[in-house]
């Protein structure tokens, strides 16, 4: 039997519960595995089997499967699955307050339990069929490859619980399908987010794209952020020498593109456009996509249509949403009482949520809470504007709601951390990760105090920007409270560095270096780290700060960390070796490394490797005996230590190797060669990028040898390699196939040359920029084909 989900429960107890859910999912065909309906054969061969092959292990956890064996034991084959990094999601459906056992809270406590207490069950049966539907598509739909450029959809559909403006919604529909282009303006917390939400759901079928952006600073980061605007094959040019195109340019190039590749059934959402002017903004309202923007400040200039979202009027509405999240009943007099607190906090409607959760967290009643309010002297004006000056008052109310709330010290904690991530958020598995911490349940009760807002659908977490900033004034977070989760994200740095990575990273790096800027010499390893992920996004000068910081927190106390000022020096060195291709800078930290480390038998390893860096640096300026001069020397100091790493013996054969190729002295290049890709390969037991340029390298000098067969099949093997790693336009999977053009036009397979050629010229043409002369020789090499065909 084919399925998707494995559902494990506690038969007494849940059994009712398992087949609600189990019919919610297969009537959105998706198919379940539960026992014992679809034991076949022995049972536990079935359950170990099942588990094995499904995509999602759904757990309905109470206290009676939390203690249950048989449960734990299909927890356990679970959890080792995503262990052994195989593609399956664990998702526990919690459906009782009574405690959770030791054993399962250990398995599950850096897993988000999808929330099946708050009544109404069926509806949160329908969020968990969302998730669940959202998980399959996801990992189901990776996009195909297409010979057609597209801008890919971003929205996943929330569920919220919207109340009321069906006048606003009436109004957004109505001006949009007139205008095309909408302004909803109103004081933040207001509900214009979720007024959109609402407006997406309602009217989904309408559109074939959906890109859901949050405002970054500016439209230019906002537009270029593949986050965002993903386009398949559409990406920032560099030159020929890896630097990138101008970010202005490639806003105006990319916006041209998504105006192409759009209509009026692509809507794009701009939330969160809280700035006074953008640049840009008329450009970005050419497009012939419908484009709502979200608001606190006044675009009524533009001549399109502003809907203000104010208040909320309708008691029964405001009530309602009280009522959402608190929980405790409310009879007809307390109504009253709840109407005076809202009339009180301005009918705010996140000041309204926060509230309600505050009394349903610590029981409070209502008549208390008015009495606490009127003690505080809190009373919103309802004619509060969005001018950020006019905000205090609700920033009072909010402290106040926060001080109700009794948060903890974990609570306060938690959301310091949670702050440190962009607006948009973070999954709910790779924050608890990513920040070491245990035990989701305090996240949880965060989510239901309506504090953290909580996507079902893609299990992301995130602040609200009003929350965000209430966090900024009252809770400073310090370098040691953070910092788990600067260790952690430094972690994830590898020279294999990919663009999911580092769209992924390294919001989360600029963040911790604006908050952090003045770390201390015990970071600054990490925060190297860091940088190597800020540099990835061609951010040269916050790069270039970080470095020189740690440069500096090292040299103020040479004698302690020498082994740190070699990493910074080398790191700084090669930020300036890839900056405008800066010589003299880099050959100044590299020389700064062979200072720091000669006649010290400690550092032979480390001064071995620096005259290495040297020798590379004078071969790029095809100075050759320079180069041979200092890899003979190189050579020297790396035998010295019988420590010496495998990297920095396969470093040092490749280097060597090149020197040798550029000398024309092919018997010792092909067998350093040789050495290089040895060595790599023994250290990283596996085909890399470090693997690609040693098959690139042997591949080469073959072809300067003439045995252009061989070198064709060393080409080959490495341009596979490399693309595993990098996209076809990347300018060292070009350099590849360059060679391997070559390789086949001296092999006088000119068809196949001509192919090549081809291929990279259109890819420089459209990725590339001040590409002039590299376009010509690439053209010339083209008529050569032709010419001999």
């Amino acid at each position: 039997m084919n399925f998707d989900v494995f559902i494990s429960y506690h038969t007494k107890s849940s059994a009712h519960i398992t087949e609600a859910v189990c019919n919610a999912l297969e009537n959105k065909k998706i198919k379940c595995w539960y026992a014992p309906r679809n034991i076949s054969g022995s049972y536990a061969r079935s359950i170990v089997e099942a588990i094995n092959k499904c995509k999602v292990f759904l757990l309905i956890l109470n206290k009676e499967s939390s203690y249950s064996e048989d449960v734990l034991n299909e927890i356990n084959l679970a959890v080792e699955r995503v262990r052994k990094g195989e593609d399956i999601s664990i998702i526990p459906f919690h459906t009782s307050e009574e405690d959770i056992s030791d054993d399962a809270k250990y398995y599950l406590g850096r897993i988000h339990w999808v929330d099946a207490i708050t009544p109404p069950l069926e509806k949160r049966i329908n969020e968990l069929t969302s998730r669940i539907s959202y998980i399959l598509n996801k990992n189901s739909n990776q996009e195909t490859k297409d010979d057609k450029q597209t801008l890919k959809s971003n929205y996943s559909a929330t569920i919220n619980n919207f109340v009321g403006r069906r006048g606003e919604l009436r109004q957004i529909k109505e001006n949009l399908n007139k205008y095309g282009k909408v302004f909803v303006e109103g004081m933040g917390g207001i509900g214009k987010s979720e007024l959109i939400k609402a407006f997406i759901n309602e009217n989904i079928n309408e559109f074939n794209k959906i890109i859901f952006a949050i405002y970054e600073d500016n439209l230019i980061n906002t537009i270029t952020k593949e986050t965002y605007f993903k386009i398949t094959d559409f990406f920032r040019k560099t030159d020929e020498h890896g630097n990138p195109e101008n970010l202005e340019i490639y806003f105006q190039r990319k916006l041209d593109k998504i105006n192409e590749l759009t209509d009026e059934k692509t809507l794009i959402i701009i939330d969160n456009f809280d700035t006074e002017s953008d640049n840009n903004l008329k450009d970005l309202l050419k497009g012939n996509y419908k484009i709502i923007f979200t608001t606190r400040n006044d675009f009524s200039s533009y001549k399109l249509p502003v809907i203000h979202i104010g208040p909320l009027e309708n008691k029964q509405d405001l009530i309602e949403i009280f009522k959402n999240s608190y929980q405790l009943p409310i009879n007809s007099e307390e109504e009253n009482t709840i109407f005076q607190i809202i009339n009180l906090i301005g009918k705010h409607t996140l000041t309204i949520n926060l509230i309600a959760s505050a009394m349903n967290e610590s029981r409070i009643k209502p008549q208390k809470m008015l009495e606490n309010l009127k003690a505080k002297n809190i009373n919103i004006s309802t004619n509060i504007t969005h001018n950020l000056e006019n905000y205090d008052t609700l920033y009072n109310c909010l402290h106040n709601i926060f001080n109700l709330s009794n948060l903890t010290e974990e609570e306060k904690h938690i959301l310091k951390l949670l702050n440190l991530f962009p607006l948009k958020g973070i999954s709910f598995e790779d924050f608890m990760n990513l920040c070491e911490l245990d035990d989701g349940l305090t996240v949880n009760k965060l989510i239901k105090k309506s504090i953290i807002t909580y996507n079902v659908v893609n299990d992301y977490i995130s602040l609200h920007p009003l929350i965000s900033s209430l966090i900024d004034k009252e809770m400073t977070i310090s370098l040691k409270e953070a910092k788990p989760l600067i260790k952690n994200v430094a972690k994830k740095y590898a020279w294999n560095i990919t663009l999911e990575t580092v769209e992924k990273y390294a919001p989360i790096c600029l963040n911790l270096y604006t908050k952090f800027k003045d770390f201390d010499v015990t970071e600054a390893l990490d925060f190297i780290s860091l940088s190597n992920f800020i540099l990835a996004t061609n951010n040269w000068s916050v790069t270039e700060n970080i470095l020189s910081t740690a440069v500096n927190l090292f040299e103020q106390d040479k004698q302690n960390y020498i082994d740190e000022l070699i990493i910074a020096y080398g790191s700084i060195g090669y930020l300036y070796s890839v900056k405008e291709k800066n010589f003299f800078e880099n050959k100044q930290y590299i020389q700064k490394n062979l200072d720091l480390t000669k006649d010290n038998p400690k550092y032979y390893k480390n001064h071995g490797d620096a005259l290495r860096a040297m020798a590379d640096l004078y071969l790029a300026d095809k100075e050759y005996s320079k180069a041979k001069e200092y890899i003979e020397k190189s050579y020297i100091y790396l035998n010295k230590d019988a420590t010496t790493p495998d990297n920095f013996w396969g470093s040092y054969y490749y280097v060597s190797s090149k020197i040798y190729k550029a000398l024309k002295e092919y018997d010792k290049a092909i067998i350093d060669a040789d050495k290089c890709y040895k060595y790599l390969f023994g250290l990283y037991k596996k085909e890399n990028l470090d693997v690609s340029a040693a098959y690139k390298l042997k591949g080469e000098i073959n072809l300067e040898q003439g045995n252009t067969q061989k070198a064709i099949n060393l080409l080959e093997k490495a341009l596979e390699i490399r693309l595993k790693y990098r996209s076809d336009n990347n300018s060292t999977v070009l350099e590849v196939k360059e060679s391997l053009a070559m390789s086949y036009f001296k092999n006088k397979n000119y068809s196949k040359a001509l192919e090549i050629y081809e291929n990279i010229y259109q890819i420089i043409k459209d990725n590339f920029c001040n590409t002039d002369k590299w376009l010509e020789d690439i053209k010339n090499n083209i008529n050569n084909c032709k010419k001999k065909m």
